[in-house]
């Protein structure tokens, strides 16, 4: 069955949740990824091996004025944020630029404002406790990719005898407008 999500009368955050309920994997391939993303989902996600490919990421020196933005609440569009040299930097280039640029937004922007927030540290301690089994695993695209897939594999018992393996969600769509 297709259905399409727009994010107005159907939201793909309440899609995810829906899906994530009898998944025992899911498998991501998104333009950006960010703690943000991760916090939203992360009761459904708790149990689940996530493997996520990140096809772009923020260039560290732009992070102040995401930041600003995002705390004004004003709706940045991430792509103006982007490292313009992505495709020229090596693979350990890469991942340190998204290492910095993660570790950048989270400490700048208003996550931080709200991590005195008692679920918001242990959301957190999830996601370092899940890095640190393998439960949860970050790559990089060895080129700039602007899509988005969400594949999510069923739990043996919700797979209808392996009919049904699982869901994939497809398309140009985020979980949240940041």
């Amino acid at each position: 069955m297709t259905s399409i999500i727009d994010n107005k009368e159907r939201k793909m955050v309440d899609a995810l949740r829906n899906s994530l309920q009898q998944a025992e994997s899911v498998d991501i391939l998104t333009a950006f990824f960010y703690f943000s993303g991760f916090e939203l989902l992360a009761e459904e996600l708790r149990d689940k091996k996530i493997r996520i490919l990140v096809g772009n990421t923020i260039d560290p020196e732009t992070i102040s004025e995401l930041s600003k933005n995002i705390k004004e609440k004003l709706d940045p569009k991430l792509d103006r944020y982007v490292s313009r040299s992505y495709d020229r930097l090596s693979n350990l280039q890469k991942r340190d630029q998204y290492i910095e640029s993660f570790i950048g937004l989270f400490n700048q922007s208003a996550l931080s404002e709200q991590f005195d927030d008692t679920e918001s540290q242990k959301v957190f301690k999830m996601f370092l406790d899940k890095l640190n089994n393998g439960s949860l695993e970050i790559r990089l695209t060895n080129g700039d990719n602007h899509a988005k897939a969400y594949i999510l594999t069923n739990k043996k018992e919700f797979s209808c005898n392996g009919d049904q393996k699982g869901v994939v969600f497809n398309g140009s769509t985020t979980i949240i407008p940041y």
